[in-house]
């Protein structure tokens, strides 16, 4: 496993409350729970704002909003050498 550390430009975190409301959202954050919910608001708003990427609550813990997915829109960031700005080795994956 390896850590990232990133750099973009224009990031919309979909854990807010505020970003909910604007997006006018109902049952919020639950509403992710379902695919065509997830699929109509990634896709306007990559086709109506700048942002360049989204944090996204983590479906599998709703309940805990400190948890979160990063998607990228990869056609809206630069270059990728431009955009993930350190690499670190993390360890390796195993059973426990």
């Amino acid at each position: 496993m390896f850590r990232l550390s990133l750099s973009v430009g224009a990031l919309l975190d979909l854990r807010e409350p505020a970003t909910w409301d604007a997006l006018s959202l109902a049952g919020a954050p639950d509403c992710f729970a379902k695919i065509a919910v997830c699929r109509v608001v990634s896709g306007f708003v990559r086709e109506t704002t700048e942002a360049q990427a989204l944090l996204a609550p983590s479906v599998a813990f709703l309940d805990d909003l400190g948890r979160w997915c990063l998607v990228l829109f990869l056609d809206k960031l630069p270059p990728l050498d431009q955009v993930v700005t350190t690499v670190r080795p993390e360890g390796l994956l195993s059973r426990s």
